[in-house]
């Protein structure tokens, strides 16, 4: 007799004991969704990380390579200036030299 009430005690609490099973199968499956679009969202993330990090590398080399552009114009124009200031004096003697 008591295995009797065990058993139809068990049988009763097996649909509940269903029920939050399923109930328990379909949060773990919403916990996985979850799960997985954290993942695919972070691995976008990441892409973003690098193309800004390439981007901003991209952008130091040109500012490097213009930089080095401009000293080399400036070297250049010096140059040039001394040059010219040579001439003109070099000019300037042999007019002295040619009016005297």
């Amino acid at each position: 007799m008591a295995q009797a009430a065990k058993i139809e005690d068990s049988l009763r609490v097996l649909p509940v004991v269903r029920q939050e099973a399923r109930q328990w199968r379909l949060a773990a499956g919403a916990y996985r969704r979850s799960a997985d679009s954290l993942q695919r969202a972070a691995a976008l993330q990441q892409d973003v990380g690098r193309s800004y990090q390439k981007s901003l590398s991209d952008q130091q080399q040109l500012l490097t390579s213009e930089t080095a552009e401009k000293t080399e114009w400036r070297s250049k124009a010096r140059k040039r200036g001394v040059i010219i200031a040579l001439l003109v004096g070099l000019s300037a003697v042999l007019a002295v030299i040619a009016a005297g």
